[in-house]
This record gives structure tokens, C-alpha cells and sequence, in this order.
């Protein structure tokens, strides 16, 4: 007789997938706590991890006035959403214009940098193709930056960050006279050099 084999179910997606989605619903916290109560014990302590993730997510979304569905967790950063890097010119231009309740704040050198001298790194060439809106994890009080990312074929997301020609160490100024765009790992390995 041929055996049976029951797929084994992928719980911890199914209880993230509820808790998430109970979060973004704004139901109360008594509702998800009798929810996760009512899991089998080993399920419980996986549930309260995601809980307290997603209403971290949810209490920066608040102080923000983003719109909590659409925050996630990215590495460091909590992500408010997301637009394509053509884009970023006309969201610099206009003061007023807003992605996921988050509003530009002027143009300083770094958006200048990325304006006049593009989104490519200058040493291995990863272009940017995306600018996602983000605030650090660990910071108190949340303060959304724009960070431009290239995407390789398989799918990893790098920083295009901006570097001082001359450091900062050896007299080099915030200016975009002084600025190149490079990946994150470029400018991990260029350090404080002056090439």
C-alpha cells in the first residue's frame, strides 16, 4: 500500500500573515493577545516576536503619519514605501509633493550630488534604479531619509551612497564639488583615502 505523505503547513507564515494583517486592521491589543493565547505553546513565543515588530512598525508609522500597511522592516531601516529612481528629480523640485505621508525637506548636497552627478557608483558602476523612503530602526524619534539602491540580477539590494573625494578627516567639505556617488561597498573599501 502507497504512503501517504500530509505536506507539512508553514505556521510561522500563516501566524505572521494573521498578525500582520490584525496590526494593519488597527485591531486592539486584548483581540491579538487572546489570538496568540489561543496558538498551540510552541506557536506563542514565534507570534510575540512578530507582534512586537509590528507594533514597533506601527508606533513609528503613527509618529510619522505614514500609513502603517505599507511599512515594512529592511535591514536597518524601517521603509515607508518606495519609488523609481526617474522620479527623483521632480520629488526633490516639488516641496510639496509626498510618498507615503512623508514630505521632502529641500535639497540639500547629498540630493544635489545624486541630481547633477547621477545614481552610478563611480568605481564598479551599480546604478540605482529605485529611492526608498527609510528611518533607521534604533533611532527615537523617526527621521525618514531618501536612499537611492541598485538591484543585482539576483535580486540584492545595495546602497548608492555618497562619498567625499576628500574626507571629512583630511579637511574635504559637504559640497557636491567634493561628492561622488558609490555603492555601499565601494565606499566601505575606499574608506578615508583620498583616490
Amino acid at each position: 500500500m502507497e504512503e501517504i505523505v500530509i505536506p507539512e503547513i508553514d505556521w510561522k507564515n500563516i501566524v505572521a500573515k494573521k498578525i500582520v494583517k490584525m496590526t494593519n486592521d488597527g485591531e486592539s491589543d486584548e483581540d491579538i493577545s487572546a489570538l496568540i493565547a489561543d496558538l498551540p505553546e510552541e506557536q506563542q513565543g514565534f507570534a510575540r516576536t512578530i507582534y512586537d515588530k509590528r507594533r514597533g512598525v506601527a508606533d513609528i508609522a503613527r509618529k510619522s503619519k505614514i500609513i502603517v500597511k505599507d511599512m515594512t522592516i529592511h535591514g536597518h531601516y524601517y521603509r515607508a514605501g518606495t519609488f523609481d529612481v526617474k522620479f527623483l528629480s521632480d520629488y526633490v523640485k516639488n516641496h510639496n509633493l509626498s510618498v507615503c505621508g512623508v514630505r521632502a525637506k529641500g535639497i540639500g548636497w547629498k540630493m544635489r550630488t545624486y541630481l547633477t552627478k547621477g545614481v552610478k557608483c563611480a568605481f564598479c558602476g551599480r546604478e540605482g534604479k529605485f529611492v526608498a523612503i527609510e528611518s533607521e530602526k534604533n533611532s527615537t524619534t523617526p527621521k525618514f531619509r531618501f536612499h537611492v539602491y541598485s538591484v543585482d540580477e539576483d535580486g540584492t539590494e545595495t546602497m548608492i551612497t555618497i562619498d567625499h573625494i576628500i574626507p571629512r578627516a583630511k579637511g574635504g567639505k559637504d559640497r557636491v564639488e567634493n561628492a561622488q556617488p558609490l555603492c555601499y561597498d565601494c565606499n566601505s573599501k575606499k574608506g578615508d583615502k583620498i583616490l
